[in-house]
């Protein structure tokens, strides 16, 4: 089955970030992931929301596909950047 993996960011070094996600593309992509959706805050009109400054979303074909992804020896190096650049939260829904 699979799974989306919902993304929410709040940037703290706009250029790191956007050196991690160019270097995250394509393991994601060698991992079966596929982008859904990117798009940047704009506004709530109802609830608690979480208002990262940028939003996606991520196509995995199972469970077992994201954590390699996540995983992986090279992504693990990629860490310190994501972190750097942004405050991010990775979550996961059944499609």
């Amino acid at each position: 089955m699979s799974v989306l993996n919902i993304v929410f960011t709040t940037i703290k070094d706009d250029e790191k970030l956007h050196a991690y996600i160019k270097a995250a593309g394509p393991l994601m992509k060698e991992n079966g992931g596929e982008v859904l959706l990117r798009g940047k805050y704009l506004s709530s009109l109802f609830g608690d929301t979480k208002n990262g400054h940028l939003a996606a979303v991520f196509r995995f074909p199972d469970m077992n596909a994201a954590e390699n992804f996540y995983n992986c020896d090279a992504y693990r190096e990629l860490i310190p950047l994501r972190d750097a650049g942004g405050d991010i939260s990775f979550d996961f829904y059944e499609e």
